[in-house]
């Protein structure tokens, strides 16, 4: 299996790597399916890559792409109609898994590519607003 590219998050204006996909259980809640009428690569599964910003305690969507890489606009406003700037994540509640420094391991398992950071930043989010920040040195807990 090949390395999916990830979703970013704007953290105090700089973009990382998030490793949590916010956007799917509103796509799941909402029986969303985002087609992907572009050439597909295998490090693109989901058709779609989001960009999300933290700002004031709440956690935005701002920016969604189709295809494999992140400069393919797709448009909030093709699932959130009235949205064209941001969208407040008011679905999503659950731990965000940011990777911090440099990748400690670089490996291989029977399910894709292992990329193991130095430490993860993990933002505990409820309805959209951040409740807790913590750092750890596991993924997904």
């Amino acid at each position: 299996m090949t390395f999916q590219v990830t979703d970013r998050i704007k953290i105090d204006g700089n973009k990382l790597p998030l490793h949590s996909f916010p956007l799917e259980s509103y796509l799941s809640l909402m029986d969303i399916t985002i087609e992907n009428d572009i050439d597909c690569t295998a490090m693109a599964f989901r058709s779609y890559f989001a960009t999300w910003e933290i700002v004031d305690s709440h956690l935005y969507l701002i920016y969604l792409s189709k295809g494999f890489s992140h400069d393919t606009e797709f448009g909030l406003n093709s699932i959130f109609p009235s949205y064209a700037d941001r969208v407040f994540a008011h679905w999503y509640t659950g731990t965000l898994s940011v990777p911090l420094g440099e990748i400690v391991y670089d490996g291989s398992r029977k399910f894709g590519p292992v990329h193991k950071y130095a430490n993860y930043l993990k933002i505990v989010v409820k309805q959209g607003k951040v409740i807790k920040q913590y750092e750890s040195d596991k993924d997904y807990e």
